[in-house]
């Protein structure tokens, strides 16, 4: 470099558009520490930047994405409106890729095989004309399956196919030396890494959820670089999804590093007090209730859990604490069933607490007021009742029993399908840890969860075991080595200093 020049300071892009990308990768602290050492602009949907502005620091520079980009919060191609043309194809080489799994060394990826199963059960409701577009799809994602070359054809038609040009014009005009999005394609994550695809800027993937490597398909675009939680979904981004090892980085999950490093806010005396529970309350159960498509599972569970105590099926004093998905904000009525419910238990031996959602038209994110909310309903609780959700994970990282629902029927929009068939692949990850007592029926639901209050320590190894498994590595400091991580790659690619 000639003695007078200036050194060029990288540009990071960063993508977020799902409240728990926002989480991941602006509240957990990552792009607050990027912006010390290098430049990054957020990109956001345009109903929330003014929002995000405080929380990405100072020193992060937020732009709202373009009207008539940002509409979709969603992962999945299965539930996509419908659309025409080459539109119509890209949805279609979309979902293909979505049912899509390599073989690699690894056993057969369970979720492929239900998900190409719950597509071929759903299309016999639909005219012949779709059932056609199914079968054709079913048929790519069989053969990407089993054939290197075929999911490479997915992918090249996938970017032929793709409607980017909102996107290239963003990154034309920010120029960015890495792109990063929070999955490897799904949604309008495969828009913007066609455009930078085309315009050869290097991709990071942060993964910001535990099914990311084995349950949301093959990536219709490959990101130039991973980051993984653990060295489990690493073995599955490579095995799985293709990914060259040594673009694959372990380095945590910033979204749980304020659980790692939990402090409650309040005592136990005052969390009962704040959410209306009685003084007396010994026993706890914390409750996580489903996205509001599972209403009609969440409601018989609610209701299973109100007849135990109406019963004294449970320890004497014990209390529910229900927790909605943050989905329920827009559900107000689904809502109300479930206080009527609750309401025909004695005075505070029920309470639903609201996740704290920051809403802006018909986008919204979960700010920390609602992790520190999360922080104090894990401390307290004395065990945590939950259907196939990531809170397994959250209730092992606070040593809390876990109870997971198997019996009735998983039903979303993807989803119809009975919750002990329900053997996807990060779900049979957690099982197998046997850190998770699973229940299969009803009326086995009150004993089972009595007989853990009775012995919360039955099962500590385990759950110790599923936290290291899923978060091996810097546990309480992800984000800053998320951070460091992508600072490198922005400035040196696989040439940087760090192993």
């Amino acid at each position: 470099m000639p003695p007078n020049a200036q050194k060029h300071t990288p540009h990071v892009l960063v993508f977020a558009y799902r409240p728990f990308d926002i989480r991941t990768l602006v509240f957990s602290g990552v792009i607050e520490e990027m912006a010390n050492h290098v430049d990054v602009t957020l990109l956001v949907p345009t109903n929330l930047a003014d929002g995000l502005r405080q929380a990405a620091g100072s020193k992060a520079k937020v732009l709202a994405l373009p009207a008539g980009l940002g509409k979709s919060r969603g992962d999945n191609s299965l539930s996509s409106d419908p659309v025409r043309g080459r539109r119509a194809l890209n949805a279609m080489l979309a979902l293909a890729a979505e049912l899509t799994y390599a073989s690699g060394d690894l056993p057969e990826n369970a979720s492929g095989r239900i998900m190409r199963s719950e597509v071929a059960r759903s299309m016999k409701a639909k005219p012949w004309g779709k059932q056609l577009l199914d079968i054709a799809t079913l048929a790519m994602a069989n053969a990407g399956g089993n054939c290197r070359c075929f999911r490479r054809a997915i992918q090249l038609g996938y970017r032929m196919t793709c409607h980017s040009s909102g996107f290239d014009a963003i990154l034309r005009d920010t120029s960015p030396d890495l792109l990063v999005t929070a999955s490897a394609g799904l949604a309008l994550d495969g828009q913007i890494m066609c455009a930078a695809k085309a315009l050869q800027i290097p991709i990071a993937t942060v993964v910001q959820s535990w099914d990311k490597t084995s349950t949301k398909g093959y990536p219709p675009v490959h990101p130039d670089y991973m980051l993984v939680w653990s060295h489990l979904t690493r073995q599955e981004a490579i095995h799985y999804l293709d990914m060259p090892p040594e673009h694959v980085f372990v380095d945590g999950a910033p979204g749980w590093d304020s659980m790692f490093n939990a402090s409650p806010s309040c005592t136990r005396e005052e969390f009962l007090h704040k959410h209306g529970l009685a003084a007396d309350t010994a026993n706890l159960i914390y409750v996580s209730l489903g996205y509001p498509a599972y209403h009609d599972g969440n409601l018989c569970l609610v209701k299973h859990l109100v007849e135990g105590l109406l019963t004294q099926a449970f320890p004497p004093r014990t209390g529910l604490l229900l927790r909605p998905h943050p989905a329920f904000h827009d559900e107000q009525q689904l809502l109300h069933q479930y206080h009527d419910i609750a309401r025909s238990l004695p005075h505070g031996r029920a309470a639903m607490p609201i996740p704290v959602r920051v809403t802006y038209g018909a986008d919204y994110f979960l700010d920390a007021r609602d992790g520190q909310d999360l922080i104090d309903m894990f401390h307290h609780c004395d065990a945590c009742v939950e259907v196939a959700s990531t809170q397994m994970i959250e209730a092992a990282i606070f040593d809390k029993p876990i109870i997971d629902i198997a019996f009735g029927t998983w039903k979303t929009s993807i989803y119809d399908i009975p919750l002990k068939q329900l053997t996807l692949q990060h779900l049979e990850r957690i099982f197998a840890t046997n850190g998770v007592t699973r229940v299969f029926s009803p009326e086995h639901l009150a004993p089972t969860i009595a007989a853990e209050l009775a012995s919360p320590q039955r099962l500590k190894h385990e759950r110790e075991q599923m936290v290291q498994q899923e978060v091996s590595v810097n546990r309480g400091t992800a984000a800053a080595a998320v951070a460091a991580r992508l600072c490198e790659l922005a400035e040196h690619g696989l040439g940087g200093p760090r192993e």
